[in-house]
């Protein structure tokens, strides 16, 4: 016999919320709905539970601690607690927390010991390089220069070409042939 599946919107429109807040209820509530086309559907038990908590909501509780009255569950170790064995179920929900924090411990230690090795890694390779650099360094460094190399330079003429010409030959030389002047940068016209 095939369980009756409700639409979650008519659910929500019966309780008086919105699609949203139906979706957020059922994930507190940890209820995984049928999904047929774009439609999400809910079985009977399920719907009553979120009519439930939609009473418990409007009488002014919080969702989760609704979700929590109704499912038992609490939210932030889903550790499940009766009425009926409340310290045993309490005992062996510390304990649940003790053995998960030691196993947390013993990760955070073997990544801790993960996290010096490689840095010590990073050391040795970072000495081996630094080693062959400067033995490369020492290798392709060009020679030292010990003489000094006079760079060429023309002659300088002791003689002015254009100390016997007149005025306008001056203008023409300097003018129309600059390449005999380029031994006297510092003349000047005359």
């Amino acid at each position: 016999m095939d369980k009756i599946t409700i639409p979650l919107r008519e659910i929500a429109r019966e309780t008086c919320i919105t699609a949203d807040q139906a979706k957020y209820w059922i994930k507190l509530l940890h209820i995984a709905p049928k999904i047929k086309g774009r439609v999400g559907y809910l079985e009977s038990n399920e719907a009553a539970q979120l009519r439930t908590m939609a009473k418990l909501v409007a009488q002014g509780s919080n969702p989760k601690e609704a979700a929590a009255k109704i499912t038992g569950i609490t939210d932030e170790n889903n550790i499940v607690v009766h009425e009926k064995n409340g310290i045993e179920d309490l005992q062996k929900a510390l304990m649940l927390i003790v053995e998960a924090n030691k196993a947390t411990l013993e990760e955070n230690r073997q990544i801790k010991e993960a996290i010096q090795l490689m840095q010590q890694e990073v050391k040795d390779q970072i000495f081996k390089l630094t080693e062959e650099n400067r033995k490369l360094r020492l290798i392709f460094e060009p020679p030292q220069i010990s003489k000094q190399i006079d760079v060429w330079k023309p002659k300088q003429s002791k003689i002015n070409p254009l100390q016997s010409k007149n005025w306008l030959e001056k203008i023409y030389i300097k003018i129309f042939q600059p390449e005999k002047m380029r031994q006297f940068e510092t003349q000047t016209l005359v």
